[in-house]
């Protein structure tokens, strides 16, 4: 009911030319009268049909097929369609948002964990390179002993 029919025309105004729920579109129900007027110069209407009602405001409407455009229009929104659908996004980016924060608290442990190796290391070569420059400290002292002696 939301895709066009056959023989339906969309005019400059993006309105449906035959379309609706009944079908065929009359002029009566959006009020206008799209054989009777005529673009001037100017970019104005003007009537060209003496035998329709003057433009006092008092024309005559088929409320009936106005509702019933009405309708027709607020059924093609498919509000209930798309309020459910922004229901389900937002439920799975909520628990989305759960994971992201799970997986984030588990990164920030891997990285604390790191950190805290990674510090260890680094005083662990520090003694190494300690203990190395003793050793090679007393070699030193050695072989300047025995090359006195």
């Amino acid at each position: 009911s939301s895709s066009r029919r056959l023989g339906d025309t969309v005019g400059a105004d993006g309105k449906s030319g035959q379309g609706g729920p009944g079908g065929a579109q009359d002029d009566a129900d959006t009020g206008s009268d799209s054989g009777g007027k005529s673009q001037g110069s100017d970019g104005g209407e003007h009537r060209e049909d003496s035998d329709h009602q003057s433009d006092s405001g008092s024309e005559v409407f088929d409320f009936v097929a106005a509702a019933g455009r009405v309708n027709y229009l607020l059924d093609s929104l498919k509000t209930e369609k798309r309020t459910d659908l922004m229901e389900e996004l937002n439920d799975w980016y909520g628990k989305r948002v759960e994971t992201v924060d799970a997986d984030r608290d588990a990164i920030m442990a891997i990285e604390d964990e790191h950190k805290a190796r990674e510090d260890e290391m680094r005083d662990n070569m520090k003694q190494l390179l300690q203990s190395l420059e003793e050793k090679q400290m007393r070699e030193v002292k050695v072989l300047m002993q025995a090359n006195s002696t």
